[in-house]
């Protein structure tokens, strides 16, 4: 519940969001709402009557989220934190390029019909596929027989924009903590899927779709789209310094960051999915909550429960 009262303050006090259609509470505004709605300005209730505690109002003012994700990562994040007092810093400690080589991906687009589903588990790895795609001049409709596609979410289907066709996402969210990737994995099994499976993907990625379907005897065929380029540990130390809450959406990020930074010095770490939830932990460095979908909702609401943990 975003919408809480302040402790230590003799007054309940609550913070509310001016909107086109009126007066919001936090939890309507990010919750309920989604952030759809213009804010003209934010109001706190209460304040009038409030006596804080000292220091209280310099916590929430001076409070700093770094997003560490690469540019695009989370479109409209740092302006849906706009109606939060806070500092938005966006320090990406992962960027990606072309692959060494284009051959594999290249050949898999030419015979894209010998392929009986194509499963993306990332954005990223949809639009670099996409884009290769119309670069070498071959659209989805070129081929009679083409595979079906799968996708991990929904934003990973919208990246592909309609241009592959129907994409078919898993019918239920995963609850058990295994990973978005897994959960598509078990979904295609579910819905009798065969190979052979192309899986674009990047150079560095988790294993759980393939290791999965293998299991079940179900061929898959790996490409690289896309390479990850990894920040040095002197600018995740840098990143570190600077927050209060670190937002962080790759394994390979909070393994990074695990390494780079002293445990006196860490601030908290919210970790984007179970997948990078675990990496943290087992590169010992604990989050402090844990955003289980990668969207604007629940990113938002994590931060902002961070940022009243010590007021509550």
């Amino acid at each position: 519940d975003v919408d809480r009262e302040v402790r230590h303050w003799e007054t309940e006090v609550t913070k509310a969001v001016d909107t086109p259609i009126g007066e919001l509470s936090f939890e309507e505004y990010f919750v309920q709402r989604w952030y759809q709605d213009p804010v003209k300005s934010v109001r706190f209730a209460g304040i009038e009557q409030a006596e804080p505690e000292p220091g209280d109002i310099e916590a929430i003012m001076a409070a700093t989220v770094v997003l560490t994700a690469s540019a695009g990562t989370f479109p409209g994040l740092a302006e849906a934190l706009k109606a939060v007092p806070v500092v938005v810093e966006e320090r990406p400690l992962l960027s990606f390029g072309p692959p060494l080589d284009w051959g594999p991906l290249d050949a898999a687009l030419d015979r894209l019909s010998g392929f009986r589903t194509v499963a993306f588990t990332s954005r990223r790895a949809a639009g670099a596929f996409l884009t290769r795609m119309q670069a070498r001049g071959r659209s989805w409709s070129d081929g009679e027989d083409m595979p079906a596609v799968w996708a991990v979410g929904p934003a990973t289907a919208a990246e592909l924009g309609g241009m592959l066709g129907p994409v078919r996402v898993p019918s239920r969210p995963d609850t058990s903590g295994a990973g978005a990737a897994e959960n598509l994995a078990r979904s295609m099994i579910q819905e009798a899927v065969s190979g052979p499976v192309l899986f674009p993907c990047g150079d560095v990625r988790r294993d759980e779709l393939p290791t999965e379907l293998r299991h079940r005897g179900i061929e898959v065929h790996e490409v690289v789209c896309y390479r990850s380029v990894l920040a040095d540990e002197a600018q995740a130390r840098t990143a570190a310094a600077t927050g209060t809450v670190l937002v962080v959406a790759s394994p390979s990020v909070a393994d990074l960051l695990a390494r780079a930074c002293p445990r006196a010095t860490r601030p908290e770490l919210l970790a984007v999915g179970p997948t990078t939830a675990a990496s943290a932990r087992a590169a010992g460095w604990s989050p402090a909550a844990v955003a289980n979908e990668p969207t604007i909702r629940a990113l938002s609401s994590a931060i902002l429960a961070l940022l009243a943990k010590p007021l509550t």
